[in-house]
């Protein structure tokens, strides 16, 4: 076993959106008139001596898997690493200009995504030429509550809502990957990971919503040389609590809330596991089968003709976009049997890390981390890819936003499967039995 891994760091921030239509909801107003604060891609590399592993996290809602397979391609001829060692993940926020499709909640700029895209090379090598700070990783997990809730089982205000199944319903963990100088102990860089959708401002002006002011809150209390990158969480179905008037004291709350808790995990030495000094990564293509309940009488009848679009409520609008985009791609013979998801897990030592190209559930980690309760185990959404919504099979009845709606704004042709979710868990677990992933690798 190498006794050491070297740790590289870069972030920039991203193209300049001004002017251009945010993304992620329907009721907002475009285009964007202003910047709240910056949004960034922020890129770590760690190397064992052998393998490479490079993470990015990207201020934006979501990145679909051709602009990322172009940026991990690319990246791979360029440094001769594999593709499976790069993973590209959005923060999720809510106030950044479109980078993937939903019907009618903003138009996507192809120059601003190509110059994203330029942005995700450039980090990328940054933190790959920048690898020579040698560290050990710690990692630790803390409960951190008061800040979300389950907006399947709970209302706005924290409160049950009446019959809803309320087991499992929310993790609130707040875990933190901690790089530690090799030769002085100190820290130099942090992952932080927490699940909530950032959600707080739905105004023009753009913004990394809770997730930019936590990584503030941890970089003024380390200092300009520490590094922090945020890995956003399977929150499908989290969003925070607003027990404040305005956003932006909200925001504030959360981001200076959940910064407080993440610096005791990084400044108290004793917490947590050293974790062994080897990495991996494994990346898989799921086929993720569609119910098939969708018929072509379905989509004619949400067509709208130019009065009655003139006429029609937004939501109507988007049903409209989302009809024709589906007809076309039935015609052409697209996602005949299903979505095509990319599972990636890299192996820190013990520690898994799950990524999943689509927006997955409280219930997902719960059970992943029920399943391999021998290693500390995080999933990440909005990973290299954007299929939608990913519902376990038992919420699947239950319906909702979620269930019922949210793959129309995708331009998704139907609902998923109820054993799709499984088939993305059972791929983990596939992954996690290869020899050379687990947690104690060479």
């Amino acid at each position: 076993m190498r006794h050491s891994l070297t740790l590289g760091w870069a972030e920039m921030p991203l193209p300049n959106g001004v002017g251009l239509d945010l993304t992620g909801f329907l009721s907002r107003d475009n285009p964007s008139t202003g910047q709240r604060d910056p949004l960034f891609a922020r890129a770590v590399c760690l190397n064992d001596g052998a393998t490479k592993l490079v993470w990015v996290s990207v201020d934006v809602l979501a990145l679909g898997q051709a602009l990322v397979d172009r940026a991990r391609i690319e990246a791979a001829s360029t440094f001769r690493l594999p593709p499976r060692a790069f993973c590209i993940a959005a923060t999720h926020t809510h106030s950044a200009p479109a980078a993937i499709f939903l019907a009618n909640c903003g138009v996507v700029d192809r120059e601003w995504v190509q110059g994203l895209e330029g942005a995700l090379l450039e980090v990328m090598g940054r933190a790959i030429r920048d690898a020579t700070r040698r560290v050990y990783l710690r990692f630790a997990r803390v409960d951190a509550p008061g800040f979300v809730y389950n907006r399947r089982t709970h209302r706005r205000d924290g409160s049950l809502v009446a019959g809803a199944d309320h087991n499992g319903s929310l993790d609130p963990a707040l875990s933190v990957v901690v790089a530690h100088e090799e030769r002085t102990d100190r820290p130099c860089a942090a992952i932080v990971h927490y699940a909530c959708h950032p959600v707080f401002f739905r105004d023009r002006l753009l913004s990394a919503d809770w997730p930019g002011r936590m990584i503030d809150g941890v970089l003024r209390e380390m200092g300009p040389d520490f590094r922090c990158l945020f890995i956003q969480g399977a929150g499908a179905d989290v969003n925070p609590l607003c027990p404040a008037e305005s956003p932006e004291a909200n925001a504030a709350r959360m981001g200076d809330g959940l910064a407080g808790a993440a610096l005791e995990l990084i400044a108290d030495a004793q917490r947590g596991t050293r974790l062994a000094p080897a990495l991996n990564s494994r990346l898989r293509m799921v086929s993720l089968p569609w119910r098939g309940d969708v018929s072509e009488e379905t989509l004619r009848g949400h067509l709208l003709s130019p009065a009655e679009w003139t006429r029609a409520e937004r939501a109507e609008q988007a049903w409209h976009i989302w009809a024709r985009r589906v007809l076309v791609a039935r015609s052409r013979g697209w996602w005949a049997d299903g979505a095509r998801m990319p599972v990636q897990v890299f192996s820190l030592g013990e520690l898994a890390v799950v990524a999943f190209g689509a927006e997955t559930f409280t219930q997902t980690n719960l059970d992943l981390q029920a399943a391999h309760q021998s290693r500390p185990l995080i999933v990440a959404s909005y990973a290299n890819d954007a299929v939608g919504y990913l519902p376990p099979a038992d919420e699947i009845p239950r319906g909702g936003y979620e269930v019922d709606a949210a793959y129309r704004y995708y331009g998704l042709p139907d609902r998923y499967a109820s054993e799709a979710e499984a088939l993305a868990r059972q791929a983990v677990t596939d992954i996690l039995k290869v020899g050379t992933m687990g947690p104690r690798a060479r």
